[in-house]
């Protein structure tokens, strides 16, 4: 046994049969010279080059594993074979599949129509309204908003701030609104909506006790004009009544006389 204390890699037997294999199959021989330092080197280099050989082979079984795993694929349609590797599309089958693909696009383009091209003037006679649109953003974007300013009692215009031009343009499109007859005036809805004073206290009362006060005190009215209309029925009623005893009862028995005075006439 072996130990390279120097570098601590690896512990290694020279007796065990694998390893003894594995020299013979590199030096030939497996008689090991540990003194000699070109046989160690030898050594050396034949283990690297096996460590590269093998690894190319594992590369190339790799890359064979790929390929067929990419044929199956393929093969199942999980994959367009366009996508496919250069040495992959030159198989036959693979070279059918491009040729029937192309086969199947042509005659899909064949069914899509064409696009037929409008020109400018057809399309502006057609679709007029997006010129005119185009045109208000470009003047819109052109548009710069000025005030008056008074500075040190001369008159200046300088630009507008982007709230200022807000507030504006809404106060624009609330008159123009109003003069298309689509929004009331001030006045207007005032009218519609009055509300008397005591109405509106009552909406800014804070407490039900303030609220109930105030409501009594706007229904208040109301009941005594009810009470007021009562009372008047219930005295024009007396009235009435005291008028009919004082001109006492009719007498019916002069009616019931001349009724059978009256001749009976044959219908």
């Amino acid at each position: 046994m072996v130990e390279l204390h120097e570098f601590a890699l690896l512990t290694f037997c020279l007796s065990y049969p694998p390893v003894r294999t594995r020299l013979e199959m590199l030096m030939g021989s497996n008689v090991v010279r540990l003194t000699d330092r070109k046989y160690m080197l030898k050594l050396m280099s034949r283990i690297r080059q096996d460590y590269e050989s093998q690894q190319k082979i594992r590369i190339e079984e790799r890359k064979k594993n790929e390929l067929t795993r990419t044929k199956k694929m393929i093969l199942n349609r999980l994959i367009p074979v366009q996508e496919a590797p250069m040495e992959l599309r030159k198989y036959p089958l693979f070279q059918l599949y491009l040729y029937c693909d192309a086969i199947i696009e042509e005659k899909r383009k064949r069914r899509i129509p064409k696009k037929a091209r409008m020109t400018e003037s057809l399309y502006r006679l057609l679709y007029p309204d997006e010129k005119n649109d185009e045109e208000v953003n470009e003047d819109d974007e052109e548009e710069i908003y000025m005030k008056t300013v008074y500075i040190n009692g001369s008159p200046e215009l300088v630009p507008m701030s982007p709230q200022e031009i807000s507030d504006l343009k809404r106060e624009q499109e609330a008159v123009k609104d109003i003069e298309d007859g689509y929004m009331l005036t001030q006045e207007e809805y005032d009218r519609l909506h009055y509300e008397t004073e005591a109405v509106k206290e009552l909406r800014e009362t804070q407490t039900v006790e303030e609220m109930y006060a105030k409501a009594y005190e706007i229904v208040g009215i109301l009941y005594s004009y009810v009470d007021e209309g009562r009372y008047k029925k219930a005295a024009e009623e007396k009235n009435a009544g005291d008028k009919n005893t004082e001109e006492g009862p009719v007498d019916t028995s002069a009616t019931i006389g001349e009724s059978e005075k009256r001749p009976e006439t044959d219908v």
